[in-house]
């Protein structure tokens, strides 16, 4: 398993080739955060810039969610949506790997705390 460290506008496209590379060799891959350090959006960006050079989406979205929390010991609990699982989930106005897409709500333990007229 690779933890994958932050990208940021600027960055090398050698950097995402790498990893574009590694998840079609069969490598499990999480992107890291080096939060608090790195804003959140980084996470998104450097999966993006991933997909952008080779990365498929889907193996791009499983890096950020189920492999992720898989290679940080939490993935009998976290990273999928399943019943009996821990989840905030995320809603894109379209695929999350298209960084034109917004964030329209945030659902955290079932409830809504962000989205539909709330304070963004």
């Amino acid at each position: 398993s690779v933890v994958c460290s932050p990208s940021d506008p600027g960055d090398a496209a050698r950097w995402a080739r790498s990893i574009a590379s590694l998840s079609a060799a069969g490598v499990r891959l999480g992107f890291g955060l080096d939060a608090p350090g790195r804003h959140p959006h980084c996470l998104r960006f450097g999966a993006a810039v991933a997909v952008r050079e080779g990365m498929t989406p889907a193996a791009a979205l499983t890096a950020l969610t189920g492999d992720a929390a898989a290679i940080a010991g939490v993935g009998g609990r976290l990273g999928r949506i399943d019943r009996g699982l821990d989840a905030d989930l995320l809603l894109w106005s379209g695929d999350p790997m298209d960084l034109a897409s917004e964030l329209v709500a945030v659902y955290v333990d079932g409830e809504q705390v962000r989205g539909r007229g709330e304070e963004e």
